[in-house]
């Protein structure tokens, strides 16, 4: 049987780790906007020292990345976690996991995409834990939140058993777009 996390709920706190791609220049600003608006809805964060690095893709090796990772999995403070966006070298972490530290932890919310799915799979097979498909935390970043986004944060807030309902999203992103011309306020 999954075992599910604890519902995220108002006054929880973030992790926020890049177990792939570190962000750096005006995506480090969008980050710092994505914060700022979920704290205004009442989260709180820990981050880990090397997000806002970035070293040949990467935001750390992969043993820093993976022990990064770890240490808000096994911070009982943390309720879910939730890298800024994905890359292209999380599958290097994978060895460097201590399944078995992380499977006798409580379970917590993991929600992304793109690289990140690479780490909810092996979670869910590994752990037999619930982990969330949807957005990264720099989606927290633009003015306004796009309510799919924002329905993410309703979703795990769930107690588990509990219905919702997902929609189609209004809209669909076919290229990847210069973050400059997303309209965000810089500071």
């Amino acid at each position: 049987m999954v075992k599910y996390p604890r519902p995220l709920k108002k006054g929880d706190t973030i992790g926020i780790t890049a177990p792939s791609s570190g962000v750096t220049g005006l995506f480090a600003q969008k980050l710092e906007y994505a914060k700022k608006q979920l704290k205004k809805l009442d989260f709180n964060f820990i981050e880990t020292e090397s997000v806002k690095k970035q070293s040949k893709l990467t935001s750390a090796p992969a043993q820093v990345r993976a022990a990064e990772f770890t240490s808000l999995y096994l911070d009982s403070k943390i309720r879910a976690i939730i890298p800024p966006w994905g890359g292209e070298f999380l599958m290097a972490i994978l060895p460097y996991l201590n399944y078995q530290k992380l499977e006798e932890a409580e379970p917590k919310w993991l929600l992304g995409f793109s690289d990140t799915s690479t780490l909810l799979f092996t979670l869910t097979l590994n752990l037999n834990i619930a982990t969330a498909h949807g957005p990264n935390l720099l989606d927290f970043g633009s003015t306004p939140i796009d309510q799919s986004v924002l329905a993410s944060l309703d979703i795990l807030g769930k107690e588990p058993g509990e219905e919702f309902v997902q929609n189609s999203l209004a809209y669909y992103q076919k290229e990847w777009l210069q973050v400059t011309d997303n309209y965000f306020p810089p500071h």
